[in-house]
């Protein structure tokens, strides 16, 4: 199998978990807890509306507002953070994977190797991409000069 095939069949399956955690939180937002919550308390707020003092209105318009908003409360404070936390996660796991394949591509057309590991290194985020001297002298099994690195107080 290639490696773009590989990486089509890994982003499919990641999708479907964020797809799924997805139409989670909107069934929490609409159905499950939300508008139920809301339209059950409405109905039993009109049931009791003849006689019922204001106090007791106002409680049962108060529980079905308590509903709707653990619906919404669940649904954007827990399920919604973990869909994205999956969706980050997905580009996390394939990014590993689009890098190893540019230097693949890049080496494969000719490149030089040390133009193909730059091709891969640009590919990494700018957080964990190292610098293109430090790459070099890890490559080249040198170590870091201690230095350089310390900063100037």
């Amino acid at each position: 199998m290639s490696l773009d095939a590989d990486l089509i069949v890994d982003r499919r399956r990641m999708r479907r978990k964020l797809t799924f955690w997805r139409v989670v939180a909107i069934v929490l937002i609409v159905l499950a807890i939300g508008v139920v919550a809301a339209v059950l308390g409405i109905v039993d707020t009109m049931a009791s509306i003849d006689g019922a003092d204001t106090g007791t209105i106002g409680r049962k318009v108060g529980a079905a507002l308590v509903g709707t908003f653990l619906g919404i409360l669940v649904a954007y404070g827990f399920i919604g953070p973990i869909a994205a936390a999956i969706e980050h996660r997905v580009h996390e796991e394939g990014k590993a994977f689009e890098v190893v394949k540019m230097a693949l591509v890049a080496s494969v057309r000719g490149y030089a190797p040390p133009v193909a590991v730059e091709f891969a290194r640009k590919l990494l985020w700018s957080d964990v991409r190292p610098t293109f001297a430090d790459l070099e002298n890890h490559l080249k099994g040198k170590k870091k000069d201690p230095q350089k690195e310390a900063a100037p107080a």
